[in-house]
């Protein structure tokens, strides 16, 4: 009986297994018949509208660089189509019952404004396809055009008697011609309570903020741009030439303000730029910057008042009512023009153009909260729970790479206990490189760095458009990245005055040499700053060979390399006997006294040296390099001449005691060990960086290193920047004096006496010793004017290149002397006759 039941049962569920295989059956039957229709149509429509979104971006200045998972085609075609479909219905385009259904219910429900509304969602469209990476401002400009709306159907409505929505027949007419259901939604209620009159004011003012949030503007700003609209623009007489030249009294570019904390009351995943307020950041003020808008062209800033910043080398975000610090420099014998570009660039000479703003790509807008941060906040939650530890996370800064939780301690826990649960927080978090700040900076919390899955994108085009960057016209003003806290950093080379950039490999060293370079490409003529680029490497520098800030060819070779330090420092003697010699202590105050008249000279040009990888220098000619780098780092900073150092190697072999103790500023990516940190920044943490340009920066004063994401510049960047240098010439009279190693002039002012190069000539060649010792000891001269004679004689090949320390071959045998004599004083001869 009981196998009789179960044989029952098992055909029972037999059955049922077979009716179940046979609907699978079908259903697979089906999606095999309806899918790859499907799929094909959605594959179309796909390219469609990347393709779409491709083209709008590439048109002008859209986001080219995109981070995984920003695109916005799809929805952005979207809503273009249905703009389309509601011009053609509304404006009555076609005579199809399906448009005139369609006008029928969008003016029942949108009222007077229904005309606009094509226009409106052509807006939104476009700026989904035209900048994907910028959805919480596009968010934003949608919400304030849907509250302007509301406000004029309102009032529309209100003048119409509020008409209510019934069945009688006439009824759709009396809503469709005044502000619809949106207007019947914004009045009706206020007129039970409030008198028309104000429930008018109520509209007014919902138009008004309206156009506030579509405008990001405060309201005084607001008012002042429209009253400077009805002005004239100023006119203002130049005092150099004597013309009238327009002054723009509205700035056409402002940048968003740094980011504040988000408290986590507020859910929005995407809001708007937040107001931004004065934080205390590890000795240093941070400053709102601008408020954001949607023009990004590269002009005039408004004027400005005297902000104290305690450390000058970390320029931080000014607020747009302060003076604009003018630490450039006094090297300003007549305006620069920067091609589409008015504002007054930093000084130099007519003659270059530099390169405009618009080479420079835009990057993306840094979010202040998303989907990641809720579930890492819940992580980190749970985390806490468990461990029954008495605290709570009151607020997140997100930055470009990282965002810093904030947790902060019930009264009688220990700090101590959360420090020490590092290793559970990166458990939680599921992220080994995250960093722990007690107390974060500024704040009475303890601070969780973890590094964001939705990173953004930090340019170099960013950065030289935001306030710091334009109010101060310093040459060697370079950009270095932007904070956790949104506010961008920028260095001034000249008082910093030296940097040492190191990090492992692919940690973004070159991309960081090559934004500093552009910087001053984009600042600085030739006739301000003169650079010398050393590239063992041999790839990463050779971009810039040609251009006209190169006082010689790029140089690639180690033993050259140390041949070239050797000459900073002669030109480093020869730039100080310069200022001895008209009383002045550094290379500002002679400049200024060149502008004005009191020195009957030229301007002295900055130096700027780069040095891409210092451990190949230091495996082959250490003692040398080392004595010059230590040279130059201690005495070149009144001279004008800048050191910059990078390498992936930051051992102590390689970054020694002396060159470490004499390069304050250090910029620290990525390193492979917890020694490596130590040795670059004299703390941890670089170790757990998490590379891509991810840095911690330690300037001149400050005491503990700020965390940045370092500015991105492509290729394609670099290469247009150099073509423009390539192809700029000076005004006929501004050519540039040789300032190569080996020319005439000793510092490219003081030309060699012709009778002393003679006697030189004869002491070198008669003793068949190369020595610029012999020669300083012999003619009495200093080291400079040795060293620029011995290699004038190397190049009307007399002696041959320096060997280090020994001295140098000498070429010419004394039997060939008389006929080297008369070659070389016959210029001389031709000149006095002349």
């Amino acid at each position: 009986m009981a196998k009789r039941k179960s044989s029952k049962r098992r055909g029972s569920a037999t059955k049922r297994r077979t009716r179940t295989s046979a609907k699978s059956a079908d259903g697979d039957g089906l999606k095999q018949l309806f899918t790859p229709p499907a799929a094909f149509v959605v594959w179309i429509l796909t390219w469609v509208a990347a393709g779409l979104g491709t083209a709008v971006r590439s048109a002008g200045r859209g986001e080219t660089h995109l981070a995984p998972g920003q695109g916005r085609d799809g929805a952005g075609l979207a809503v273009l189509a249905g703009a389309v479909v509601l011009a053609l219905a509304v404006w009555h385009l076609v005579p199809y019952r399906w448009a005139g259904l369609i006008d029928e219910l969008t003016r029942v429900a949108a009222g007077t404004v229904t005309p606009t509304l094509p226009i409106m969602a052509f807006f939104i469209g476009w700026r989904l396809l035209r900048h994907p990476g910028r959805g919480a401002a596009t968010g934003r400009i949608g919400t304030g055009l849907v509250m302007t709306a509301a406000g004029v159907d309102g009032l529309v409505h209100l003048a119409h008697g509020v008409p209510h929505w019934s069945r009688a027949p006439h009824a759709m007419n009396a809503m469709s011609n005044a502000g619809g259901l949106l207007g019947l939604a914004t009045t009706g209620p206020l007129t039970l309570w409030l008198a028309p009159l104000a429930v008018a004011l109520l509209m007014i003012m919902l138009t008004g903020w309206g156009l506030l949030v579509v405008t990001g503007l405060p309201l005084v700003e607001f008012a002042r741009r429209l009253w400077t609209l009805r002005l004239p623009a100023p006119v203002s007489v130049s005092s150099r030439n004597g013309h009238a030249t327009e002054q723009p009294g509205v700035p056409t570019r402002t940048e968003r303000r740094p980011a504040e904390t988000t408290e986590l009351s507020a859910r929005p995943a995407e809001p708007g730029p937040a107001a931004g307020k004065t934080v205390m950041n590890s000795g240093l003020i941070t400053y709102p910057a601008d408020l954001a808008t949607e023009d990004t062209s590269p002009q005039a800033t408004p004027a400005a008042a005297h902000a104290t910043d305690p450390d000058p080398d970390l320029a931080r975000d000014v607020r747009p009512d302060a003076t604009p610090h003018t630490g450039g420099s006094p090297l300003r014998p007549n305006p620069v023009t920067r091609a589409e570009d008015d504002a007054p660039p930093p000084g130099g000479r007519t003659g270059f153009r530099l390169p405009p703003l618009t080479l420079l790509e835009t990057g993306t807008t840094t979010k202040q909260r998303t989907a990641a941060n809720d579930t890492v906040i819940a992580a980190l939650t749970t985390m806490l729970t468990d461990f029954k530890i008495q605290a709570t996370i009151t607020g997140l800064i997100r930055g470009p790479q990282v965002t810093r939780y904030l947790i902060t301690p019930d009264p009688g826990v220990k700090v101590a206990t959360i420090v020490r649960m590092r290793d559970d927080f990166a458990l939680a978090t599921a992220n080994d490189d995250i960093r722990l700040l007690s107390p974060a900076p500024g704040r009475n919390a303890v601070g969780i760095e973890v590094p964001n899955i939705d990173r953004d994108l930090v340019t170099l085009g960013d950065l030289l458009r935001s306030a710091n960057a334009r109010h101060d016209r310093h040459p060697l003003l370079v950009a270095v990245g932007r904070d956790v806290e949104g506010s961008t950093i920028m260095a001034n080379l000249a008082k910093m005055p030296h940097l040492l950039v190191a990090g492992a490999t692919g940690a973004g060293k070159s991309i960081c040499l090559n934004g500093m370079i552009c910087s001053v490409l984009m600042r600085a003529t030739p006739e301000q700053v003169r650079m010398l680029l050393i590239d063992p490497k041999r790839v990463e520098l050779g971009a810039y060979q040609g251009i006209p800030h190169l006082v010689r060819e790029i140089i690639t070779n180690p033993q050259t390399a140390a041949e070239a330090l050797a000459w900073v420092c002669t030109k480093m003697d020869g730039r100080y006997e310069r200022l001895a010699k008209h009383g002045v202590k550094n290379i500002d105050d002679y400049n200024a006294a060149v502008a004005a008249g009191r020195i009957n000279a030229k301007p002295m040009p900055y130096l700027l040296v780069v040095i891409d990888e210092l451990a190949d220098l230091m495996m082959v000619a250490p003692k040398d390099v080392e004595d010059s780098v230590v040279r130059i780092t201690q005495l070149a900073r009144a001279a004008g001449i800048h050191l910059i150092i990078a390498t992936q190697r930051p051992s102590v072999d390689i970054v020694t005691g002396l060159i470490k103790a004499n390069l304050p500023a250090r910029l620290a990516f990525k390193t492979s060990s917890l020694t490596d940190s130590r040795v670059i920044l004299d703390c941890p943490g670089a170790e757990k960086l998490v590379g891509q340009g991810d840095g911690l920066f330690m300037p001149t004063g400050v005491t503990k290193p700020v965390r940045l994401q370092n500015s991105y510049i492509s290729e394609r960047e670099v290469t247009d920047i150099v073509q423009h240098w390539l192809s700029a010439t000076p005004d006929t009279g501004t050519a540039l004096a040789d300032h190569r190693p080996g020319a005439q002039a000793v510092d490219g002012h003081d030309e060699i006496d012709s009778a002393l190069l003679l006697h030189a000539l004869e002491l070198v060649v008669i003793t068949q010793l190369g020595s610029t010792t012999m020669l300083q000891r012999k003619l009495r001269l200093s080291a400079a004017t040795a060293h620029a004679l011995m290699d004038r004689l190397q190049t009307e090949e007399v002696v041959g290149p320096a060997t280090g320390a020994k001295p140098r071959e000498v070429l010419v045998k004394p039997e060939q002397l008389p006929a080297l004599h008369e070659r070389l004083s016959a210029p001389a001869r031709k000149g006095a006759s002349a």
